[in-house]
């Protein structure tokens, strides 16, 4: 799971821009999900980008 320390280096080298939000499942689960992203230090528009934005864009559809 990504932690706090290795978000903020992936976020200094990229931006919120580049970042996809996604898990191993099922070896990964869901839970603590929404806390994670949440807690990040980043604003709203940032997480929404992380968390489904970019991967609309990207993929060219509309969650």
């Amino acid at each position: 799971m990504l932690t706090l320390p290795h978000f903020q280096f992936i976020y200094a080298l990229m931006g919120a821009e580049r970042i996809l939000f996604s898990v191993d499942y099922p070896y990964q689960t869901l839970d603590g999900v929404k806390t994670f992203i949440d807690s990040l230090p980043v604003n709203k528009a940032e997480k929404e980008a992380i968390a489904f934005r970019n991967a609309e864009r990207l993929l060219g559809i509309t969650v």
